[in-house]
């Protein structure tokens, strides 16, 4: 693939499956650059004959099920993430995406589980902690989301969203000055974050 030049890139993978057109793998990398290119359906298209033409290929259903996630349809998404998680039930990204997947479904309880296992998985990704902690609090389990948003900033205290979502939650709670104070950290990190004033 060309460096800096998708384009380029793109016209590599066409020529690459002109001569392989049963490479699956050929076929998950044109749709990862579908994707980073914003064409969704090629993308999930790409993906689609990548299982097809190889459906043992994990990596080839996560991708898809990220690009669906991505398209608006965490149903599809979760179908290909239960195949993936399935077959590696100890990688914790497909959780996280499955988890985002089940919240946008409305599946809070579903969305819970998963993202405590893609934080037990992957205990180095915030984010994971983060949305732990938001969804946690939409179920009104409040100590519970404090703890996840604590865990989320552990790990990345340079992200201002953590600690507005966490100022938000200490203001319900009525902890006044430890929702100003995040509220100022969030200021810090990011100063056009307009919500935080």
């Amino acid at each position: 693939m060309r460096q800096g030049d998708r384009a380029g890139a793109l016209a590599d993978f066409d020529r690459a499956l002109r001569i392989a057109p049963s490479s699956a793998p050929t076929c998950v990398n044109r749709g990862n650059l579908k994707q980073l290119l914003g064409d969704l359906p090629g993308a999930i298209a790409d993906y689609t004959r990548a299982i097809q033409q190889d459906p043992n290929l994990t990596l080839a259903s996560r991708c898809r099920g990220s690009a669906y996630l991505e398209n608006g349809e965490p149903a599809r998404a979760i179908k290909d993430l239960n195949r993936v998680i399935q077959r590696q039930p100890e990688d914790g990204l497909p959780y996280y995406f499955r988890g985002v997947a089940r919240r946008l479904e409305g599946d809070l309880t579903g969305a819970i589980g998963d993202f405590g296992r893609a934080a037990r998985l992957a205990p180095g990704k915030g984010e994971s902690h983060h949305l732990l902690g938001k969804t946690l609090q939409a179920k009104g389990l409040r100590d519970g989301a404090l703890e996840a948003f604590d865990q989320a900033i552990q790990l990345d205290p340079r992200n201002p969203g953590f600690y507005y979502d966490r100022g938000r939650l200490r203001q319900l709670m009525n902890q006044r000055s430890g929702a100003l104070a995040d509220y100022a950290q969030a200021i810090v990190l990011d100063p056009k974050n307009a919500s935080a004033y």
